[in-house]
Order: structure tokens, then C-alpha cells, then sequence
């Protein structure tokens, strides 16, 4: 599963180590997670569920935003980093996973778990806003002891 679909759980590891600063919360570890709960679709990756709900298990809370600029921004801001659903554009040919863990006048700094290259630059709004299914943003829970 994670070899071939692992967006889902990288992403939601990627957000776990950075905001609760524990390293157990692996890919791996994300994805065996994902696969005991029923996060995973066979042959399409992760349902959206991970993002939503399977965030709990790993001591955050997920809060899905409007398709709106100063939303993500707020978010950020606040520091939260945010979770993209991504359909067909510039990052994939049918869905994919990605995370912004923050902004500049230019846009949003991107963490893409598929591509050195995506991660590497600034990605304006307009640019990603196309793309966009689905985004939440991740916090750590207030009654989590990290």
C-alpha cells in the first residue's frame, strides 16, 4: 500500500512529527494506522478520512477549510500546517496528497512526499487553487501530552 499509494500517510506523518514532535509517527507506523482503521481505498491510496479522523490517533485535530486564500493563510498563521487533496494538475494525474507548512508574499511553501523538485519552490494560490479538492488544517490536540 504505501509503496505505491503512500501520499496519504507520509503527509499526515509528515504533519505528526513536525507538530507534535514525535518521531514514532512514521510513514510506516501512519500507514499500518490507516490500514487498521479502514483509511485505506484498495488500488486508490487513502480515503480522506485519514486527514479528517485518522489525525486523532496520532494526537491532532483536523479542521477543513473553505477553498479560500486568507483561510489557508489564518491557518498557517496560527500554526496549523495544512493538509491538500489534490486532483489531476501539476502534482498528479489522478490524486494526490501534499502539505503547505507555510507562506510567503509569493505564496505556500509546499511539502510534496513525491517530488524533491515540487518542494523546492513557492507555489502561488492561483497556481494551486485549481487543483484543490480538499484541505484541512492540522493542529496538535489541546488535551494531547506530546
Amino acid at each position: 500500500y504505501i509503496g505505491t499509494s503512500g501520499c496519504g500517510p507520509t503527509c499526515l506523518s509528515m504533519a505528526a512529527v513536525y507538530l507534535t514532535k514525535n518521531a514514532e509517527f512514521s510513514p510506516l507506523y501512519v500507514a499500518r494506522m490507516a490500514e487498521q482503521y479502514g483509511y485505506c481505498v484498495p488500488g486508490n491510496g487513502s480515503s480522506w478520512t485519514l486527514i479528517s479522523e485518522g489525525c486523532a490517533h496520532l494526537g491532532l485535530t483536523a479542521h477543513e477549510l473553505p477553498l479560500w486564500e486568507p483561510s489557508m493563510v489564518n491557518a498557517l498563521d496560527d500554526g496549523a500546517v495544512l493538509i491538500l487533496a489534490l486532483g489531476p494538475g501539476d502534482f498528479t494525474s489522478s490524486g494526490h496528497f501534499v502539505v503547505v507548512s507555510g507562506h510567503t508574499s509569493e505564496g505556500f511553501v509546499v511539502n510534496d512526499p513525491n517530488s524533491v523538485e515540487n518542494s523546492g519552490r513557492i507555489w502561488s494560490y492561483e497556481r494551486l487553487e485549481g487543483q484543490i479538492s480538499n484541505l484541512w488544517s492540522l493542529q496538535p490536540q489541546l488535551n494531547a501530552a506530546n
